[in-house]
């Protein structure tokens, strides 16, 4: 009896080792499961952080392009804005010009008068439509002749030659200037 209680325990004891054994080899296959799983699921935790990290970058990014270029359009807006402002605030009116000047008399013998024409164009600056200083005279031309009357006809074309030749330059400053036409 004594034998197969010896037995009996001595298979008991190697029963529930095997049983153990079984045990903590499927526990210990779980857990390397789990562990790859953990793993798994850690990389893939990772990836998609670097991926949506990725796509927050590129929405940042383009979210800066879009404010820039929205503050650069904006920065044109307000410039010309500011431009127009000024511009429509001064400007210089050219008009041509004449003065003319007679001296001498009639005698009743002796004609001695003569006539002196200057021909050239007079500028003034305005500010919000009101003149500015003084007009400003400069002379392009001189016309002199010895008779009673003045010859119109040389005036008026020295006028036209000079309003022509302001012409382009009027076009080319950008409404600074406005040109006042000979009637």
């Amino acid at each position: 009896m004594q034998n197969q209680a010896i037995i009996y325990v001595i298979a008991t004891f190697v029963g529930t080792s095997f049983l153990w054994l079984i045990c903590v080899h499927f526990l210990k296959t779980k857990l390397d499961k789990l562990k790859n799983t953990h793993n798994n699921l850690s990389q893939n935790i990772d990836k998609e952080i670097i991926v949506r990290g990725n796509q927050s970058v590129d929405f940042l990014n383009q979210e800066i392009i879009r404010l820039k270029t929205e503050m650069s359009e904006v920065k044109q807006e307000r410039y010309m804005d500011g431009y127009k402002a000024a511009k429509s605030e001064f400007f210089l009116n050219v008009t041509p010009y004449y003065e003319e000047y007679k001296d001498g008399n009639d005698g009743f013998l002796v004609n001695d008068i003569y006539h002196r024409v200057h021909v050239g164009y007079k500028y003034q600056l305005y500010i919000n439509n009101l003149p500015i200083l003084e007009p400003t005279v400069r002379w392009e031309k001189i016309i002199e002749e010895r008779k009673k009357e003045v010859d119109h006809k040389k005036i008026k074309s020295a006028l036209e030659l000079i309003q022509d030749n302001l012409l382009p330059i009027v076009a080319q400053s950008n409404g600074i200037l406005k040109l006042i036409p000979i009637k």
